[in-house]
């Protein structure tokens, strides 16, 4: 992968208020996850641990979850 391919994940800022969510991974999706570390080292310059991918993987897809951002609506939770 060359420096000038582009992730569907940006690169990642510093941290805000932080939750521990305790998951358990089928050694497929780790070994995966690993692998999207080794390209977001080649794509940004600065390797990341899978424990610092996860939260922000996991929030760029429920921000492009169209379902989801109409059930929140419908709920009155602010949809955007």
């Amino acid at each position: 992968m060359s420096n000038n391919t582009t992730l569907s994940l940006p690169k990642i800022g510093t941290p805000g208020a932080q939750r521990k969510v305790s998951l358990t991974l089928d050694a497929e999706l780790a070994a995966e996850l690993d692998r999207y570390a080794e390209a977001y080292k080649e794509a940004y310059g600065e390797a990341v641990e899978v424990e610092t991918l996860i939260p922000h993987m996991l929030r760029s897809f429920v921000a492009a979850d169209r379902s989801f951002k109409r059930w929140k609506a419908g709920k009155g939770q602010g949809g955007q």
